[in-house]
């Protein structure tokens, strides 16, 4: 009996990764929603913990913050050890750590998440969205 063995050509840039889920953050995300918390490292000079804490509100999570160095923050977040990380980092810069630039501030910083996270990424925005800024990127309160 002869078998027979089909495969198909992935082509895609070899910067870029193939079109998959990704594991970690799919694990995270479970993680995050099982717990209703998440993990927010940050570089001190610049950490925004109002904004963080006001983030963690609107999506009814409790968060934990971790200091770190610019240089341990990327590997922080891809290796699932945190959720959310700021490092005064461009957008471009990033994304050339493999990562995915969310909540823009400052016009060419903002905060970053893992590749392939789009349900993280969704849940971030739209309570992004649901908070008022001051144009120096501090929290309006809200009215009780």
């Amino acid at each position: 009996m002869t078998g027979c063995f089909l495969s198909k050509k992935i082509n895609y840039h070899p910067r870029e990764q193939p079109d998959i889920a990704n594991p970690i953050a799919e694990e995270r995300m479970r993680s995050i929603l099982q717990n209703r918390s998440f993990v927010y490292a940050f570089v001190p000079d610049n950490m925004y913990p109002e904004l963080v804490q006001e983030l963690a509100r609107k999506m009814n999570l409790r968060v934990t913050y971790i200091e770190t160095d610019a240089e341990t923050l990327s590997s922080l977040i891809r290796s699932g050890r945190a959720d959310l990380g700021s490092g005064g980092l461009t957008i471009e810069k990033i994304e050339s750590y493999n990562l995915t630039p969310v909540l823009k501030y400052n016009d060419s910083f903002a905060f970053m998440i893992r590749k392939k996270d789009d349900v993280w990424k969704e849940m971030l925005e739209k309570a992004f969205a649901e908070i008022e800024m001051h144009e120096e990127n501090t929290i309006i309160p809200e009215e009780k």
